[in-house]
C-alpha cells in the first residue's frame, strides 16, 4: 500500500496495485455465500398466513369463502 501511495508514476502505482491484488488473491479466503430469496403473494381472503422458514405450512392455511366472494 505504501508503494502504491508513494508511487511517482502511473506505472509504479499500477505495478503496486497488481502486487496488492496478487497478495489479496493468495492470502484472503474465498467465502462464497448463497442467499435464498422467496416472495409470498397472498390474497386478502387467505387467513392464518405468516412467512415461515420451513415450507410445510400450507396445510394449515384456510380460505375465508365469504371474503373471497365479496372481492370478486
Amino acid at each position: 500500500m505504501e508503494q502504491f501511495l508513494h508511487g511517482r508514476s502511473d506505472a509504479e502505482q499500477i505495478a503496486a496495485a497488481r502486487k496488492m491484488n496478487d497478495l489479496a488473491r493468495t492470502y484472503m479466503p474465498l467465502m462464497p455465500t448463497v442467499f435464498r430469496l422467496e416472495n409470498d403473494f397472498i390474497q386478502p381472503w387467505l387467513q392464518g398466513f405468516s412467512a415461515q422458514l420451513f415450507r410445510t405450512y400450507w396445510k394449515y392455511m384456510d380460505i375465508d369463502l365469504a371474503r373471497r366472494q365479496a372481492g370478486k
